[in-house]
């Protein structure tokens, strides 16, 4: 047998596995069927990501007689590479529970810039990358892996980052988002920023997955991608479409948009009363809401509670909300002068629906017409309810006063004058 060494077929073993890595990150499916076949695919990848590409890498990058360009585009990372690998071998070793705990330990090492936000450029991230993958090999293999990796979600920030750097079942990282976002911390700090931006890597990824983005929406969900602070807007904003818009693909999906259409209706009749939505969010709500107007429209002429419809036109049996709440939720967008002009723009698009006697969903003019009269009440309750919280503030304002003033009286028996100012 003869032995010998041929660069070319080193340097032809890593095009093709890269050809192969590409083909394979392009296959994908949601269907429960196809489980067993998408973790079959999930495994190939990972043997070819984390063991072939690796050790071809690294001989490339200490060879003298791999080929020039190659050795120039591959030898900066070609070492990293190397001591990636090497790491895996290590995580691979590790018991479930040990490989868990990594992520606790790491986040003493996380990187962070000068205002306490991830440094998603800092050397750290190749280590974790081979974390991340250990992590998604071991939850598509394990079922009983997957419980304890969502528990993990919301003791590690670090566990919800490792979706922007492996590949994990959508239905996995919904359940992730859910526990993640069950307490975010109060405080802003780097501990929070990571929740932050874990929370945006998995609302990003769902973004692309719509049907699951539309199934783990819930009113407390909702309160929490509001209200938290330092989420991006526009991620959540992004996030929000995808799933609202999945009914106009699959009709199915209507009654769950539906029911997050309710869930707004009740946040700002309830925390977003007096603040209303977030200025990044609410021109975003808005635009759904607007798509969303067709199905409630007809029930908008009087006090009575406002049903919902389906695409024939058919009551589903499903409130909105009363009149009042509605006209709350119309309110609560029009503080925000951009969602403002999306609603009042919606206007002459629904006259066009509703130009006829009978037009989609039943809309007539009648129908347009209340849907203005409700935009006009909102509007003037709104400036109704500013008028009574200046005055709030103006009593509060006056009655402190009245206190500082009985303050400096008694101080000024004891003490004798006092004067105020420079």
């Amino acid at each position: 047998m003869t032995a010998g060494y041929e660069p070319h077929r080193v340097a032809a073993l890593g095009d093709r596995t890269t050809a192969a890595l590409d083909s394979l990150a392009g296959i994908g499916s949601t269907d429960p069927a196809a489980d067993e076949a998408m973790a079959a695919v999930r495994r190939i990848r990972h043997a070819l990501e984390d063991r072939i590409l690796p050790a071809v890498r690294a001989i490339e990058s200490t060879d003298p007689l791999a080929r020039p360009a190659r050795r120039a585009n591959h030898s900066p990372g070609g070492l990293g590479t190397w001591l990636a690998n090497l790491i895996a071998v290590r995580y691979r070793a590790m018991t479930d529970e040990e490989l868990l705990a990594e992520f606790v330990r790491l986040e003493f090492d996380a990187p962070y810039d000068d205002e306490f936000q991830p440094d998603m450029g800092d050397p750290f991230w190749v280590r974790f990358e081979a974390l991340a993958h250990e992590l998604a090999m071991r939850a598509a293999d394990d079922a009983g892996f997957v419980d304890e990796l969502v528990v993990a979600s919301s003791r590690s920030f670090l566990v919800p980052m490792a979706v922007g750097f492996a590949t994990f079942d959508p239905r996995l990282v919904a359940r992730m988002l859910e526990e993640a976002t069950r307490s975010p911390s109060a405080m802003v700090d780097l501990r929070s920023n990571y929740q932050a931006r874990g929370a945006e890597v998995m609302l990003t990824f769902l973004t692309q997955h719509p049907d699951h983005a539309l199934r783990v929406l819930d009113e407390s969900m909702l309160k929490e991608l509001i209200e938290w602070p330092t989420l991006d807007g526009a991620v959540v904003g992004r996030f929000l479409s995808s799933a609202m818009q999945l009914p106009f693909r699959d009709r199915t999906r209507l009654p769950e948009a539906h029911g997050v259409l309710r869930d707004l209706v009740a946040l700002s009749n309830r925390r977003l009363h007096d603040t209303g939505f977030p200025p990044h969010l609410s021109p975003e709500i808005a635009r759904i809401v607007v798509q969303y107007v067709p199905f409630f429209t007809t029930s908008l002429g009087g006090y009575a509670d406002v049903h919902l419809k389906d695409f024939d036109f058919h009551d589903v049996g499903m409130e909105l909300g009363t009149y009042p709440e509605v006209l709350d939720l119309f309110g609560a967008l029009m503080r925000d002068p951009t969602s403002l002009d999306i609603l009042l723009a919606s206007i002459p698009g629904l006259a066009v629906i509703g130009a006829g006697d009978n037009g989609p969903l039943g809309i007539g003019p009648s129908d347009v017409a209340d849907y203005v009269d409700t935009l006009g009440k909102a509007a003037r309750n709104e400036q109704i309810e500013e008028q009574i919280r200046a005055d709030r503030h103006r009593r509060d304002a006056l009655l402190a006063a009245d206190i500082a003033f009985d303050a400096l009286r008694v101080a000024s028996s004891v003490m004798g004058p006092i004067a105020i100012g420079g």
